[in-house]
């Protein structure tokens, strides 16, 4: 089991990975991109599913500044 921190743990990590089996993934391909000072700027998953390809690709901007909607 992957100890590192923030890694999921337990049930929700059998949760995320049942959905995925659900979805009819089999091969997932996680990409991540650190920014200058070593903070996750983007983040991809693309993989096959049963009813086509998937691909989430999420970018983060704004670190320590407030939420707005």
């Amino acid at each position: 089991m992957d100890m590192r921190p923030g890694a999921l743990k337990g049930d929700r990590r059998r949760a995320v990975v049942e959905r995925f089996g659900q979805l009819g993934v089999r091969i997932l391909h996680l990409d991540a991109w650190a920014g200058a000072v070593d903070r996750l700027v983007k983040f991809r998953e693309r993989g096959r599913a049963a009813r086509g390809p998937l691909d989430v690709a999420i970018r983060f901007f704004g670190f320590n500044q407030p939420v707005a909607v």
